[in-house]
């Protein structure tokens, strides 16, 4: 018998398995991350991501140190996706490191955010993924977060769900 922490939890194309228990410990890395920058239980996270299994881990370390996530569309404009960061508070962006121009324009774009990490390579201004989870020290009380979606709005702008 498989227990709870063994579970598949992502059964990735070329045949990889995360399990429940590995991805709760990464989770676990991702919020001693954020934590040990500065964010806390309210503060705002934004994910300019594809469909990857980082994802899981972001949103999932968000939800356990009380952060809020706003998942971001990928095909919006440099322009959009700087203004959903804004609107949303973020403090925190992860990108993904095929989306350079995105990235260099986040760059100078957010003032509010303080945190800027790539993900599945590098970027110029931003710190690994990779790097930083390796790197991350104790995770910290747990706390519930939760998403922040975005309705499509009237005025041309989209407009944040809490």
């Amino acid at each position: 018998m498989i227990s709870a922490g063994e579970s598949p939890a992502l059964i990735m194309s070329d045949g990889d398995v995360v399990s429940f228990g590995e991805l709760h410990a990464r989770s676990q890395r991702v919020a001693a991350v954020l934590h040990s920058a500065g964010l806390r239980p309210g503060d705002g996270v934004a994910l300019v991501l594809p469909n990857r299994p980082e994802f899981f881990e972001i949103t999932w370390g968000c939800q356990l140190s009380g952060l809020y996530y706003t998942a971001v569309n990928t095909h919006f404009t440099p322009d959009e996706v700087a203004y959903v960061i804004d609107d949303s508070d973020a403090k925190a962006v992860f990108v993904d490191a095929s989306m350079a121009d995105v990235a260099e324009h986040l760059r100078g774009a957010n003032a509010g955010v303080t945190v800027r990490i790539a993900v599945g390579g590098t970027l110029p201004g931003w710190q690994s993924y990779d790097d930083a989870v390796a790197a991350a020290g104790d995770p910290p009380p747990v706390a519930d977060g939760s998403e922040m979606l975005y309705s499509s709005g009237t005025t041309g702008r989209p407009k944040a769900v809490r």
